[in-house]
């Protein structure tokens, strides 16, 4: 059999794929990334397994509406994970039932993850570790595992790894401009499995390097909160502005009596 590229395709872009070879999906960016895959993964040192074997509860987050007053339980949401802890400087409540409290309470140790978002964002993950009551929002999952065989923290920072978000870019799927990924193809994600004292010391060293990390950020944003006070007072300009600050126009349109 003989066929011809369209000279306008780019042929780098281009690849072939015998249909021997393909299995249930066929969008090419899964296959494509497939083979990629399996070649970073032909040589593990450990137990290469699906993290669905490892995973005891998989659950989706409360769909009902949030609010900003304070009323009921704290709910977390898309914007509150980060790539490396979490931010609740912007968080909102939900009133529940006591039963809906009981089904949706995190637990010390659950995985949150990111099922809907930008191609970047989708998949991001973290674990819960607050004491206070929390539940979870839809466009999350609740992944609880089997710690005799995975401990949290290290499968949350091997997903947030190259092999991980590569993982996640190939078996997720464009729905309507975003990006999406369900409770089911998070089973079939591939993690290897050391024994337990290997992930607890690769997670201390994981958690001295963001540590490390937040203080150098820290350092940095300490030093560009003082470059106005250096630049100004290099000047010889005073500091502060007083009461009259308040005072002050917000915008150019409204110097000059300009609304």
């Amino acid at each position: 059999m003989s066929f011809q590229i369209s000279p306008e395709l780019d042929k780098n872009k281009v690849f072939l794929v015998r249909s021997s070879e393909l299995e249930g999906r066929l969008d090419p960016n899964f296959i494509f990334l497939s083979k990629i895959l399996a070649d970073k993964f032909a040589n593990t040192a450990f137990k290469l397994v699906n993290f669905g074997t490892c995973i005891k509860y998989i659950q989706y987050g409360i769909s009902s509406l949030a609010n900003k007053e304070g009323k009921g339980t704290p709910i977390i949401r898309m914007n509150n994970l980060k790539g490396d802890g979490w931010n609740f400087s912007d968080i909102k409540n939900i009133e529940l039932s006591r039963d809906e409290l009981e089904k949706y309470r995190l637990l010390h140790g659950d995985i949150l993850f990111n099922r809907t978002n930008s191609k970047e964002l989708v998949g991001k993950c973290g674990v819960f570790r607050e004491s206070e009551d929390y539940v979870f929002a839809s466009y999350l999952i609740r992944v609880r595992l089997d710690e005799s065989l995975l401990l949290p923290d290290f499968a949350s920072f091997f997903l947030g790894s190259i092999l991980g978000r590569l993982q996640i870019d190939c078996i997720s799927r464009q729905i309507i401009g975003m990006t999406n990924i369900n409770a089911e193809e998070i089973k079939l994600i591939k993690i290897p499995v050391p024994p337990l004292e290997i992930q607890s010391a690769i997670v201390a060293k994981m958690d001295a390097a963001y540590s490390s990390k937040r203080e150098k950020e820290a350092e940095a944003q300490r030093l560009l909160d003082s470059i106005d006070a250096y630049l100004l007072g290099e000047l010889g300009i005073e500091q502060g502005f007083g009461d009259g600050f308040s005072q002050l126009p917000h915008s150019a349109g409204e110097v000059d009596g300009f609304q």
